[in-house]
């Protein structure tokens, strides 16, 4: 693992792996976890309807990013219909 100013550097093909992990494992297993107990979750990644916007801090850096904005209409719709949204931390840059 490399670290440049203190902070992870994230190459593209990491990134991959981190998003398939958090999305495809992590956050599937959450939600089923909550739904074992009767609640309705639903798994949404930060990329989806742009739920998470982020700018990439440097490009030294790799894909590590910063969150500018969090459009919260999407998880809003979805608890406004008794959903609970389990938001795994992936952007879109």
């Amino acid at each position: 693992m490399e670290f440049k100013h203190g902070q992870r550097v994230t190459a593209p093909q990491v990134m991959d792996i981190v998003r398939e992990v958090l999305v495809g494992k992590v956050n599937q297993e959450l939600v089923a976890a909550l739904n074992r107990h009767g609640d309705v979750a639903v798994g949404v990644s930060g990329s989806d309807a742009g739920t998470i916007v982020a700018e990439q801090l440097a490009s030294e850096l790799g894909r590590v990013d910063s969150i500018v904005r969090v459009n919260a209409d999407y998880l809003d719709s979805l608890m406004e219909n008794e959903y609970i949204p389990v938001v795994a931390t992936v952007a879109k840059a």
